[in-house]
């Protein structure tokens, strides 16, 4: 299959990493700048490589993880602990933090701006809780049910949101789908031991990777009503399902160095970035295009791409 790799670093950059890509194809990510005393950055690439770099106020440094339509975008500063940030489009900075909270990560953001993540919540022994910020700066705390601890990790665009949660420090992890309302349902791959719930598109439909009881990794699909598929990448005893578009097209990784795409009808196309030892796919969009990062064995550092069917 035919396909063109788009190759390249922040300005300045020691090391580039593409953490999200959107409908237009804008890539949001960060970076560490080699100028600044390898200070990490974020980072905003539109789709014609015009690159927007920025700093949150007050903060030592940036990871962007998540980038919607109108490319704002998401992440972590650290000052000192880690805090949740959004920034706008025009360049305004919200920081902000979960109640009672330790450390707050915003993982994923919608079109709308809803922004779901993760805490510390001092109050509770700093316990792992999900939240889920609107717009407006409401922020809800919810637990899957009897929770030790648990991860929101992507938010679509009615709301819904998926995750991971634990019952006990060494017991297995599930996954699960919050509804606006508040319902949770939990779900959990055929003999999983440890679920992980990486990403929910429009329609409900889950993609993310498990262990099983002999420490195997797989991939799944977890379509909207409760079937789950299980893949895996070829002759790949390790596949890690890591995003999906809204045609429940998958990407990911396999054998932990090469990236993917699982189609719907279950075909597989692996791909590496040029002269790639590793390739990370990050996150994929409705055009089926994937952006992510690898190491680059001609520069001997880490480099971003964006990968075109």
């Amino acid at each position: 299959m035919a396909q063109r790799f788009t190759v390249f670093d922040a300005p300045n950059a020691s090391l580039t990493y593409a953490a999200s890509i959107n409908k237009k194809g804008d890539v949001g990510g960060y970076f560490f700048d080699a100028s600044q005393g390898n200070r990490s950055r974020g980072y905003v690439r539109d789709s014609t490589g015009n690159f927007i770099v920025f700093d949150v106020p007050n903060a030592s440094g940036v990871e962007v993880v998540s980038i919607n339509k109108g490319e704002d975008v998401t992440g972590s500063c650290y000052s000192p602990t880690a805090r949740a940030f959004v920034r706008s489009q025009n360049g305004n900075f919200t920081v902000f933090d979960a109640p009672n909270a330790h450390i707050t990560r915003g993982l994923s953001i919608n079109d709308a701006g809803d922004i779901a993540g993760v805490f510390e919540d001092a109050s509770q022994g700093n316990k792992l809780r999900g939240f889920v910020r609107t717009p407006s700066g409401v922020i809800t705390i919810f637990d899957g049910p009897n929770a030790w601890g648990t991860q929101a990790l992507c938010i679509n665009e009615r709301s819904e949101i998926t995750g991971v949660f634990q019952t006990a420090s060494t017991g297995p992890a599930h996954g699960f789908v919050r509804k606006p309302n508040g319902n949770v349902t939990v779900f959990d791959a055929p003999n999983a031991s440890l679920m992980y719930a990486a990403s929910i598109n429009k329609r409900g439909d889950i993609a993310g990777y498990f262990t099983d009881t002999q420490n195997l990794t797989h991939g799944f699909l977890r379509q909207r009503g409760s079937n789950i598929i299980v893949f895996d990448g070829p002759s790949s005893s390790g596949t890690y399902g890591l995003s999906l578009n809204d045609r429940s097209t998958i990407a990911g990784n396999f054998q932990s160095d090469h990236g993917f795409v699982r189609h719907p009808n279950g075909r597989f196309t692996v791909f590496d970035a040029p002269n790639a030892s590793i390739t990370r796919a990050a996150s994929i969009n409705k055009h089926r295009e994937i952006a992510g990062s690898f190491f680059d064995t001609t520069q001997n550092k880490n480099r971003a791409f964006v990968r075109r069917p």
